[in-house]
């Protein structure tokens, strides 16, 4: 009997093992899996872009993944992985994955796959939708309208601005041209759905300016909402068209960022000052426009009698623009002298030069064979520390390769001659071999050891009295034994991706990368080989708990700079800047005031940011003869090339001249 039950037991659980088995095959049937990238599917390389995963079919109740995946390089060697695990339900399914990925345009798109992976087993695949690719210098608005028209008349029209942060000079970015002989920008213009719009601020980067049109908001998200804002915030461009209902404008979320404090609306028979300004023949009309009283904080563009038309509003470190009028109605777009206010539109964005810009322009290009002279291998350099770095003199590596083929060959042979052993050479010559490979592995541990070390700088950017700052973090790992390492960072909206600070001269095979987005958003499992370095970049905002405050009161030619540190961190190697013209001003402890003249003078340079460190000649180019070594400690060596990378601007990255704070600290930052 106790045989009978046994058995039973065993059917019964085999049983149940295979319709688990069956269930969990049926799902994977059912579960069928798409994506909508990109801006309306157009895509800029090189740079964070937008994707929406769509989930659709049956499901089960399990913890899976959503994946988009792609070769790391054009020869298919190691592979990226954007990742985000996700807990499917039973039933019917229709989930929305939001990612923030780069695209591979090195690669066939055939061979970039979106799919669902559970218990290591592809639940669903398909490869990524086709996509059209955005030049290097093309700009792109973003128009949120209900129903995705309206801004037409811009599609491909020449707006003379390009895509922003600009490079000056013509480079070639894997083997492809960047465009920037050909002087024309034409524009383009994307309607993306609005499930589809980012959840991070980083996606937007490839976007110059986002208007909003007549879009409901409740279609955004909080997470879409908040992003959009902190791009602005960052540097980006918002515009903001009237309406004809202005219980829209009135919304808390929208009022907050005008640059008028909506009252009413006013019908106009000709916008006539838009004809005066934009030289056309006519002015559009009839307009119906908001009229309202006008912020202190606000520039007024353009105004037709007591009625403002275009206003401006600093938002953080970008601006939003609001235009009275309906950039989408009839009367704009039928108008001749549209594309020359839509030109204005596009300059009226911030034009001041960015150090994180400067920086990841660098990134773009150091790992290109054709890139000029650049000052990032030193700036690697650091961050890997001299362990990392460490390597023995040319002199001892002369000799120890004559003692090694001296041993190996000569010497070996003439003791087993005098031994009359030469039968023996097939034992001595290994042991040999071995013993010098012993060696050699001595001497590479007791120059680079076996401890871990993690190098990071992070550039923290925000407009004066701002607590959240964009934060762009360099991290180099090196590792004494061929480990697989996690790195996360506390912000959910956050983006990574790895980074080279030099050319792969050596054509060493591309290693795998997991870059894992959701609460615990950072790199997973990345492997490192063994006494060598990764690096990685990372983009998130941090909160100061806290802000620095500056003013600056005008002089000829010389003004005052006041500054506040309303934060808990010491700075040191404080100064204030503005083109060639620095003032150090020492350290600056927490709660402190200080203040320094600085001399401002308009017109004196074009895309300038001075640092307080030497002047970057003292480090060698990439390519370049003159090399001055850093001193100091690791963290002093971090803070000159970084500063070097960042005054040297040899990317050649245009911009306005910024009235800059620039303060160094080595306190943990609080998250």
């Amino acid at each position: 009997m106790r045989h009978t039950t046994g058995l039973i037991s065993a059917l019964a659980a085999l049983a149940a093992s295979a319709a688990l088995i069956l269930n969990e095959t049926r799902c994977s049937a059912d579960l069928r899996v798409n994506a909508v990238v990109g801006y309306d599917r157009l895509v800029r390389p090189d740079t964070w872009n937008p994707a929406v995963v769509i989930l659709t079919g049956t499901g089960a109740t399990m913890r899976a993944q959503v994946q988009i995946v792609h070769p790391a390089d054009a020869s298919g060697a190691g592979t990226i992985t954007f990742t985000r695990k996700v807990d499917l339900h039973a039933g019917v399914l229709d989930e929305r994955i939001p990612f923030a990925y780069i695209p591979d345009d090195r690669n066939p798109p055939e061979r970039t796959r979106v799919r669902v992976v559970s218990e290591g087993r592809v639940l669903a695949e398909q490869p990524l939708p086709a996509v059209r690719t955005l030049i290097s210098t093309q700009p792109l608005i973003i128009a949120l309208t209900q129903d995705r028209s309206g801004l037409n008349y811009l599609h491909q029209a020449d707006l003379a601005t390009p895509h922003w942060p600009y490079v000056a000079e013509t480079t070639i970015s894997f083997g492809r041209s960047t465009g920037l002989n050909n002087p024309r920008y034409p524009c383009a213009v994307a309607y993306p759905e609005p499930f589809s719009l980012p959840s991070c601020p980083e996606a937007y980067t490839g976007a110059d300016c986002v208007v909003l049109g007549d879009l409901s908001l409740d279609a955004l998200s909080d997470d879409q909402w908040n992003a959009l804002i902190q791009w602005v915030r960052d540097g980006g461009e918002l515009v903001i068209s009237g309406v004809p209902d202005i219980s829209r404008l009135r919304d808390p979320r929208i009022a907050q960022l005008l640059p008028i404090i909506p009252q009413g609306t006013r019908q106009m028979p000709n916008l006539t000052a838009l004809a005066a300004r934009y030289r056309s023949p006519g002015g559009p009309g009839p307009c119906t426009v908001v009229t309202g009283s006008v912020r202190p904080d606000s520039v007024l563009i353009c105004t037709q009698g007591p009625v403002p038309l275009i206003l401006t509003r600093r938002e953080g470190c970008g601006v939003v623009v609001f235009t009275s009028f309906d950039l989408a109605s009839h009367q704009i777009r039928s108008w001749p002298g549209s594309v020359e206010l839509w030109k204005e539109l596009m300059r009226l964005r911030n034009p001041e030069l960015s150090a994180s810009a400067i920086l990841q322009q660098e990134l773009q290009r150091s790992s290109n064979y054709f890139t000029p002279q650049t000052f990032l291998p030193p700036l690697g350099d650091a961050l890997a520390g001299l362990q990392a770095t460490a390597a023995p003199g040319i002199g001892f590596i002369g000799l120890y390769l004559a003692a090694y083929i001296v041993c190996l060959v000569p010497l070996n042979y003439l003791i087993l001659r005098r031994k009359d052993r030469r039968e023996w050479a097939w034992i001595t010559a290994p042991m040999v071999v071995l013993a010098f490979s012993i060696g050699a592995y001595g001497v590479g541990y007791a120059l680079r050891g076996s401890s871990v070390r993690l190098g990071c700088a992070t550039i923290l950017e925000g407009a004066a009295g701002e607590r959240s700052l964009r934060a762009l973090t360099l991290a180099t790992i090196f590792s004494p034994s061929p480990t697989a390492y996690d790195l996360h960072i506390p912000d959910t909206q956050a983006v990574a991706r790895d980074v080279f600070f030099a050319p792969n001269l050596l054509g060493v095979t591309p290693q795998d990368l997991t870059v894992e987005e959701g609460p615990r958003h950072g790199i997973h499992a990345v492997p490192v080989r063994m006494w060598s370095t990764r690096s990685f970049q990372f983009v998130s905002h941090v909160d100061l708990n806290g802000e620095i405050a500056a003013t600056f009161i005008p002089g000829n030619p010389t003004g005052t700079v006041r500054i506040t540190n309303n934060t808990s961190l010491r700075l040191t190697n404080c100064a204030v800047s503005y083109g060639y013209n620095t003032t150090q001003i020492g350290n600056l402890d927490p709660y402190s005031t200080t203040q320094a003249p600085l001399r401002v003078s308009v017109g004196e340079s074009w895309g300038r940011i001075s640092l307080t460190e030497p002047m970057p000649g003292a480090f060698r180019y990439y390519g370049g003869s003159s090399f001055v070594s850093p001193t100091g400690t690791q963290e002093d060596r971090i803070r000159q090339t970084l500063a070097a990378a960042i005054t040297g601007n040899s990317a050649q990255v245009s911009g306005a001249d910024p009235l800059l704070f620039t303060g160094w600290t080595y306190t943990p930052i609080p998250t």
